[in-house]
């Protein structure tokens, strides 16, 4: 089974959900590049999210940044780390890695009683999530 998803939906959830005004593209194979602007006196923030492992029910990324605010990020995301909702857990910040598991997503449970993750792909367009039924 596969499923799509278009960054514009993705974008428009995230800013309906969050008040945050995302883009998102792909960078370059299997790489998605998010940008956030967040004020006219601060540079725009580029992160880069390559995806590094797949589970039946988690995805580990990669990040990284092309710029120096790429540093102020790290130590962002490794301070929050404790915050961070338990089903996204920051593996290592050495390695720039975080884990999506959906096994701790309350809404995901019917959904993942039926499927196993086998594949996410970036794409031009969006996201593709390749599952298989159980």
């Amino acid at each position: 089974m596969d499923i799509k998803i278009g960054y514009k939906e993705i974008e428009s959830f995230v800013n309906r959900h969050y008040g945050l005004c995302v883009g998102l593209s792909m960078a370059y194979e299997n790489t998605i590049e998010l940008t956030y602007k967040h004020n006219r006196y601060m540079p725009t923030v580029i992160l880069h999210l390559s995806v590094a492992e797949i589970g039946d029910t988690y995805a580990v990324f990669n990040y990284s940044s092309p710029m120096l605010v790429g540093r102020v990020i790290e130590k962002v995301v490794s301070m929050l780390g404790k915050y961070l909702p338990t089903d996204i857990v920051i593996l290592s910040p050495e390695k720039k890695e975080i884990k999506v598991d959906m096994q701790g997503m309350e809404s995901s449970q019917i959904l993942l009683s039926m499927l196993s993750l086998e594949d996410l792909l970036i794409t031009d367009d969006g996201i593709e999530i390749n599952c298989k039924i159980k």
